[in-house]
């Protein structure tokens, strides 16, 4: 793992005073409010602002009923408060005018459908596709709205034109996966189940801080999975991202060994937050073992081979240090306590400035190794995943 230059700049805002509104004066902060004034859409998702937003849109009513802008921020805003009945009377009253966009339909149809009112739902969602085709949360709001009506065959492709536009919809692949069952394809259903476990299943690694990229994890998932590994041992889990996947996804009695170096140049943690990782992450595998160790140290290798057991690996994920001496070390120490036919993979052997610049030389390591091997990259600059088999 590289600490990447791709993390998203955080920016504070500041919470501003608030006076209520008075309705004789139509002040808000301090300010006359003109009910002809257009107002910032984006005012409701900016912290500290959406109760003040509540309240202009609020006043503008109550001087114009009718004023669209304010009926469509009012009604997504209801809709995201769990106000379904008010969400639907007030987008209802924006449908068949200009203000009326595809999002603005496909809100009024979650509403209609958060209710259980799946005609409707329909309809609604039916109207934000012709606004636009492209919109894949409204083919697949449509399809669960189909499915309740028992329209099997539309609620069908519903689905897969969701995962034409979201290939990693894993929620798509669970409701195409019961829609097949209930037409008796259960063949294709399994698959779609397995499909939808999976895309869930990295979801949830990248929500615990995994990072990895989606199409380069996602492969090589794939292929570990092709080879059934019981014993597992990752050198570098950061957050423990990756490991929940080794765990997740290989729901076996095999052991899961994590090596972490507290406070390392790559993706290290201090020791507290490594030990309240480790604790979580004990609760994944029933045979999940944790060494805060140096992996270059004797006494870790040894730690790891006592784990074993006697037993051999059967997956090495090798995603520590990054440096040139340093993961060719660890390869050559552990690759030993792989078994003949198993897999050792690497993290970030793309050679490129960023890696450079950060002195990770994963690639001169992978470029020096002979046998078969398998390289996994998208068009990323940083990131690459190598494969070789013992």
């Amino acid at each position: 793992m590289v600490s990447q230059q791709i993390t998203a700049d955080r920016t504070a805002s500041q919470q501003r005073s608030r006076t209520p509104i008075s309705e004789k004066s139509g002040m808000v902060n301090g300010t006359r409010i003109d009910p002809g004034w257009e107002i910032n859409p984006n005012a409701t998702a900016v912290p500290g602002h959406r109760h003040l937003a509540r309240e202009i849109y609020e006043h503008i009513l109550s001087t114009q009923p009718d004023h669209l802008e304010s009926l469509k921020e009012l009604g997504q805003m209801d809709f995201e408060e769990g106000n379904f009945a008010q969400a639907i009377e007030r987008l209802s009253q924006v449908v068949g005018t200009p203000m009326a966009d595809a999002e603005c339909f496909h809100r009024l149809g979650q509403a209609y459908a958060a209710q259980g009112d799946s005609s409707n739902a329909e309809t609604a969602q039916r109207r934000a596709l012709e606004l636009d085709p492209q919109m894949a949360a409204a083919h697949f709001d449509l399809g669960v709205s189909l499915r309740q009506q028992n329209k099997l065959g539309e609620a069908t492709a519903s689905f897969q034109q969701t995962l034409r536009l979201d290939q990693n919809h894993g929620g798509a692949f669970h409701q195409l996966g019961g829609t097949l069952e209930q037409q008796g394809n259960i063949d294709q259903a399994l698959v779609c189940y397995q499909e939808a476990r999976l895309k869930e299943l990295i979801d949830a690694a990248f929500e615990i801080g995994m990072l990895q990229i989606r199409s380069e994890i996602e492969a090589l998932v794939r292929t570990v999975l092709l080879t059934a590994p019981r014993n597992i041992l990752e050198i570098g889990s950061h957050r423990g991202g990756t490991m929940y996947l080794w765990c997740k996804l290989l729901e076996n009695s095999g052991h899961r060994i994590t090596v972490d170096l507290p406070g390392g140049d790559f993706g290290g943690l201090a020791v507290e937050e490594i030990e309240s990782r480790n604790a979580v992450m004990s609760g994944w595998s029933e045979n999940f073992s944790a060494i805060n160790a140096d992996s270059h140290a004797v006494s870790t290798y040894e730690k790891v081979r006592e784990t074993l057991d006697g037993e051999k690996l059967d997956f090495l994920f090798i995603d520590g240090d990054h440096t040139y001496e340093g993961v060719k070390l660890d390869f050559f120490m552990y690759k030993n306590l792989v078994r003949e036919g198993g897999l050792i993979a690497f993290h970030d052997i793309k050679d490129t400035q960023l890696h450079r610049d950060q002195n990770c030389h994963v690639a001169r390591l992978w470029s020096e190794l002979s046998g078969d091997k398998m390289q996994i990259q998208s068009d990323a600059q940083w990131g690459g995943i190598g494969v070789i088999q013992c």
